[in-house]
């Protein structure tokens, strides 16, 4: 049968260890562009040398998808199953892993300050790419402060803001269905401003 040679060059002679990639198939179609390999059986080296570290690699499939709402870039995914990686979101919010093979894998993403829907997804890829799989970014609140609980049981802070008309009440009640305090505003005849701090609330 045919043969097709491809000489290393002379950066193989340099006496340092060096890394030398094809593309098998590729090869095998400048010669014969209608056969497809079905299986390596063996590889034959001519001249004198040291090798090492000969591998074979399939094929893969690309598992991608979009990240979008609140936040696109810098998310962090994390695939697991038949293969583990992890990468980023760029600008756009897109994001792949290459070159998988065939198997289960589940993808979570993750960026502090924010939670996504789906929280993580499952995808099989068999034979072929699968569907994008897409996630929907929303910011968290925040750590909150307490402002006003009313559980010191007085109305300190607060008063009434605009006192026209007359009657508007304050007060610090307690409340046993809840087994809590609250504030109490009254206003008379139906409006009044109420004001804790310097926080204006109309009321």
């Amino acid at each position: 049968g045919s043969q097709i040679h491809h000489g290393l060059g002379t950066a193989a002679a340099g006496g340092s260890w060096n890394t030398f990639a094809r593309d098998l198939q590729a090869d095998l179609a400048e010669a014969q562009p209608a056969m497809t390999i079905l299986a390596v059986q063996a590889f034959i080296i001519f001249g004198s040398g040291y090798v090492d570290d000969i591998r074979l690699f399939s094929p893969g499939f690309t598992v991608s998808g979009v990240v979008g709402g609140e936040a696109a870039e810098g998310v962090v995914l994390t695939l697991s199953g038949d293969a583990s990686e992890t990468t980023a979101s760029d600008g756009a919010g897109y994001f792949e892993f290459l070159n998988l093979p065939d198997g289960t894998y589940t993808i979570v993403p993750s960026l502090s300050g924010f939670t996504f829907t789906p929280s993580s997804e499952t995808v099989t890829v068999s034979g072929a790419d699968p569907a994008p799989v897409d996630f929907l970014a929303r910011r968290t609140t925040g750590p909150s402060t307490v402002y006003e609980d009313a559980e010191d049981g007085t109305t300190a802070g607060w008063d009434i803001f605009d006192a026209n008309p007359t009657g508007a009440t304050i007060s610090n009640v307690y409340d046993s269905g809840k087994a809590s305090r609250f504030i109490r505003l009254v206003s008379c005849p139906s409006l009044g401003d109420f004001r804790i701090s310097s926080h204006s609330m109309t009321v």
